[in-house]
Formats: structure tokens, sequence, C-alpha cells
């Protein structure tokens, strides 16, 4: 019973975690599409920082999922994604 109801929980915060994770993808993307097509041109880099953001979260998922499968290669190449992303976040962002 108790073997179960643990398989229960865990297929529960699967779901639950995957729901937080595209509630986050798809508020960055409609800001994102909101930052690109207003008719102030100034703020355009706001929506390039949103897509660098896209871009870490992403790998950042990708990275512990190919942490998880003990994919290294693709882990390697999934966390350099993330120090690049992080790296432009860090210095456009603070302009």
């Amino acid at each position: 019973m108790t073997n179960s109801n643990n398989e229960w929980n865990r297929k529960q915060s699967k779901k639950v975690f995957k729901v937080a994770r595209y509630v986050i993808w798809i508020a960055l993307i409609v800001s994102l599409v909101q930052f690109f097509f207003d008719n102030n041109h100034k703020n355009d880099y706001i929506g390039w920082l949103i897509l660098i953001g896209l871009i870490l979260v992403r790998s950042l998922y990708d990275f512990v999922k190919n942490l998880k499968e003990r994919n290294k290669t693709q882990a390697i190449v999934d966390i350099l994604f993330v120090v690049i992303a992080a790296y432009f976040l860090l210095t456009f962002g603070l302009r």
C-alpha cells in the first residue's frame, strides 16, 4: 500500500513540475512577444533579455534531464549554454 502511494506521489510531483515549467515558458514567451512587437522600439533589449532568459531556463532543464539520463556530453553542452546565457543576462541586464 505504501509503495503504490509513494509511486502516486512521485507521479503527481512530476506533473506539478511539468505544469510549472510550461507556465514559466508561456509567461516568458508572452512577455517576449509583448516587448518585441510594441510601438516603443527603445525597450527591445528587454525582449532580447527575456529571450536569453528563456534559453537559460530551457538549457538548465535540459541539463538536469541529461544528468538523470547519464548523458554527460550533452549535459556539458547544456551547462555551457547556461553559463553563456547567464553571462549575457548579467552583462546586458546591468546596463
